[in-house]
């Protein structure tokens, strides 16, 4: 995401789509409209299990969090290649999109990466691997880092608190549909320190717990100074206060209208938009985006 501008790059990916299309919607236009800014590879040079297609473009992959706009690059930016086009096989290779020409970096670009969970304020790029480390990619250098290395996993959604610069992890289990229980840990010191959060008792915590959600999206809303945590299949949007203490508040987020349909696999598809003061939410590439006023 540009601003209020939505964009879809190479979405799909394992047996799902082989179409590495671009295409993006302007929320803050007056009339918005979806708009196709760069054409799918031709079918016939679609190939499976391959990090780029016959034509040198990249493969069609599950994008999750791993699309994030670099303001420092001025690049729509695909970090690493997740479940590509096939067996859902993954690749190191990252991406680059220049939204002012329609046109895709070529192949070797940027360095190989790892798939993003998040974005700071900083224009940093945060991920984590199965060896329970945490990696930011440096915007201004176009590198990864090993920034920590924890006892235990580290599992989606994470979002990055713009105010005390931390990141934020929650999870239910593995955060997919596996495992119990609730994870919670802030990262300070620039992703060196790991402490583990409490989230206060409340209608909210355990209704969540109830929930159990998985494949949830979170983002961080600077002008609330709070965590929007959608879950997709229970059709919740709850809130987490931040604090200077190690314990902190969940509400449920009151809605009113049309809520997106039930979807299990929300991960990556809640966004806040600032100038509109609300989230967006997109259920799946057969559904509209649905929009959540929050201010």
């Amino acid at each position: 995401m540009k601003d209020a501008q939505v964009v879809l790059a190479a979405t799909g990916g394992h047996q799902d789509y082989a179409g590495n299309e671009v295409t993006g919607i302007d929320l803050a236009a007056n009339a918005p409209a979806w708009a196709l800014l760069r054409a799918s590879s031709a079918p016939g040079d679609v190939v499976a299990d391959a990090p780029y297609y016959r034509d040198g473009l990249p493969s069609s992959r599950h994008t999750y969090n791993a699309v994030q706009y670099s303001t420092t690059r001025q690049r729509l930016m695909l970090h690493g290649t997740r479940f590509a086009y096939g067996n859902g096989r993954s690749y190191p290779p990252s991406n680059g999109f220049n939204l002012a020409t329609g046109q895709w970096d070529s192949a070797g670009t940027w360095k190989d990466g790892k798939n993003a969970l998040c974005r700071d304020a900083y224009d940093n790029c945060w991920a984590v691997d199965s060896f329970f480390q945490l990696w930011r990619w440096t915007a201004e250098t176009d590198t990864w880092a090993l920034r920590g290395r924890f006892g235990g996993a580290i599992y989606p959604a994470m979002a990055h608190d713009w105010k005390r610069n931390l990141l934020f992890q929650l999870s239910w289990g593995n955060g997919e549909a596996d495992g119990v229980g609730a994870t919670a840990f802030k990262y300070t010191s620039n992703g060196r320190v790991q402490t583990a959060l409490t989230i206060k008792p409340s209608a909210a915590y355990t209704q969540w717990l109830a929930d159990t959600p998985s494949y949830a999206s979170m983002a961080y809303d600077p002008d609330g100074d709070r965590f929007l945590y959608w879950d997709g299949n229970s059709q919740r949007l709850y809130q987490i206060t931040p604090n200077d203490t190690n314990i902190w508040d969940m509400a449920i987020v009151a809605t009113a209208g049309t809520l997106p349909p039930r979807q299990t696999g929300s991960y990556g598809r809640l966004a806040y938009i600032a100038s509109l003061r609300g989230c967006v939410v997109m259920p799946s590439g057969h559904e509209p985006l649905y929009f959540i006023k929050v201010a």
